[in-house]
């Protein structure tokens, strides 16, 4: 669980190959950090250098709330509207803006399945600026099936801070605006993942956590399975230990 967090919401690198299973991340609109944040972002190391072992987590049944839903009409990706309010902390972090749902690269291998991402300026960057991540998805080393991206600003981008849809290729320093961007055309690649509008996912707020998440019908991920953290609103697996104001609660 991920709840008005700072930077990234989960963030894997220097070899990590775990299972991770039914994660939610809810954003607050108005917090972002100096380096941009995003749902995802893996590398495998800093430099991006192909030392194993190498990052491979595996991430599965997953839904990202970011900023720019619904609820969130008035959003705007800039300073005066990221203002964190009276919740800037005094540990020396900054603002900035909101990025993608998913950012890998530096030549991390992560496997994402039966995830739901929702209202990120960005679906998706496979940032080839350091490493081998582009080399690795084109092999299918690097995973993303059962996946829906909703209420996106574009599909992807292939450089980090870049907010428009064209190819970019960082292997020979050229770039094609007539082409959609390489991150785009591997996301939908795969017939598992399909792009919609939150509107058409039909979400609720069950829970309470302050944004809609939660799909009224199931989300099939065609395999007998489903898309995202919740089945429906009878799969409140955060009952009885999860408090989405604790400043308020009665303890």
């Amino acid at each position: 669980m991920a709840f008005k967090g700072w930077d990234d919401e989960f963030d894997t690198d220097n070899g990590f190959s775990g299972n991770v299973e039914y994660c939610l991340s809810v954003r607050d609109p108005r917090i972002a950090d100096i380096s941009q944040s995003n749902g995802f972002e893996s590398d495998n190391n800093a430099s991006g250098a192909e030392t194993t072992p190498f990052t491979s987590a595996t991430f599965k049944h997953v839904t990202f709330v970011g900023p720019m839903t619904v609820k969130n009409s008035d959003f705007k990706n800039s300073a005066d509207y990221i203002t964190a309010g009276d919740l800037y902390p005094n540990n020396g972090s900054k603002l900035g803006k909101f990025q993608a749902a998913m950012q890998i690269r530096r030549s991390s291998k992560l496997r994402i399945e039966n995830a739901l991402a929702i209202g990120y300026p960005i679906g998706l960057i496979l940032d080839g600026e350091k490493g081998n991540t582009v080399q690795y998805a084109k092999q299918w080393e690097l995973t993303l099936e059962r996946i829906i991206f909703a209420g996106m600003g574009v599909v992807g981008t292939d450089k980090n801070k870049l907010y428009e849809d064209y190819l970019f290729d960082f292997a020979t320093g050229t770039e094609d605006r007539n082409c959609k961007s390489f991150s785009h055309t591997f996301f939908l690649s795969n017939p598992s993942n399909k792009m919609m509008t939150e509107a058409e996912l039909g979400l609720a707020d069950p829970f309470g956590v302050g944004q809609n998440c939660c799909p009224a019908t199931v989300l099939s991920d065609g395999l007998g399975g489903y898309i995202g953290a919740f089945k429906d609103a009878s799969d409140n697996w955060l009952d009885g230990w999860t408090n989405f104001d604790p400043q308020h609660a009665d303890y």
